[in-house]
């Protein structure tokens, strides 16, 4: 769906989209995934597990990491670009005389609670009852850098909300539901420390995410049908658009957008057990992401 998943979190996923989402995460979740970025330019991974504490409140940790192996590293020119120009033995062979590699890594350990509540529109002996649900979360994130032989480290704090607006509900199955999700990032955040001699610390800054969602039954209630859309203040291009068609809670056919690129995706349920694939594509090329996950 193009990553647009702030109003639509609702699994052990949640805290890597808005944290609040995890409060709607039953029982106990595991879920696993692999991503190969950009023509296997770099990789991704993430693992999670969640626990659900009591009615509503749920807490979990999670993994993640995104590396970039195998970088050449090639030796200092030689003298001016003007002796390299007219001489050759001052030129680079362009062989690397080594390897290094770029790693980072997050752990997060988050807490969601969610609530529920009956809204009154209207007056007089007939008033619409509009059930909401809604929901906080909390991540708090420990993050690690490695670069060659320099290591960063640094911790931050995320805060979410979401908020649905329930029509119709049919056995344990939502079916029509409207969504607004809102996520601070970073918001208070020590920067990331090297361990250089320079001491050198780079700022991490905050930023604001918002969602909207749209589910509604389709085919004589078969399938559903889910629209979604994002804006972060991260990038001013940063802006998500996806859509779902679940046909009876087994499979599900996905498409999206972000920002310049596109993102296709399946998802298959086979009672406790969850499998997903998904397809991006991007000027610096290709990238496919498989995960899947448990319930308890």
């Amino acid at each position: 769906m193009g990553g647009a998943q702030v109003a639509l979190a609702h699994d052990v996923q949640a805290p890597l989209w808005n944290p609040a989402g995890l409060a709607f995460a039953r029982r106990t979740q595991g879920y696993l995934s692999h991503a190969n970025l950009f023509n296997d330019l770099s990789v991704h991974d993430f693992a999670g597990v969640s626990l659900e504490l009591g009615p509503g409140l749920v807490a979990g940790v999670n993994w993640l990491r995104l590396g970039i192996d195998n970088i050449p590293r090639f030796s200092e020119l030689q003298r001016t670009y003007y002796d390299r120009l007219i001489d050759q033995q001052y030129r680079s062979d362009g062989v690397p005389i080594d390897y290094f590699s770029d790693n980072e890594n997050a752990i997060i350990f988050n807490i969601a609670q969610a609530y529920k509540l009956n809204l009154l529109l209207g007056a007089g002996l007939s008033p619409i009852i509009l059930p909401v649900q809604f929901s906080f979360g909390l991540n708090l994130k420990l993050l690690n850098k490695n670069l060659d032989s320099a290591t960063a480290s640094a911790q931050s704090i995320d805060l979410g909300l979401l908020i649905h607006f329930l029509e119709i509900k049919q056995k344990r199955f939502i079916l029509q539901k409207f969504s607004i999700g809102v996520v601070l990032y970073d918001m208070t955040s020590t920067g990331l420390n090297w361990d250089t001699s320079s001491e050198h610390k780079d700022p991490i800054a905050p930023s604001f995410s918002f969602g909207l969602g749209y589910q509604r039954r389709i085919f004589r209630s078969a399938g559903i049908f889910t629209i979604a859309f994002d804006k972060s203040t991260r990038d001013k291009n940063d802006q998500k658009i996806g859509l779902e068609y679940l046909h009876k809670g087994l499979v599900a056919v996905r498409a999206g957008k972000y920002n310049n690129g596109w993102a296709a995706g399946a998802g298959l349920r086979l009672n406790k057990i969850k499998i997903d694939y998904a397809f991006m594509g991007h000027e610096l090329g290709a990238t496919h992401r498989v995960g899947g996950g448990i319930s308890f």
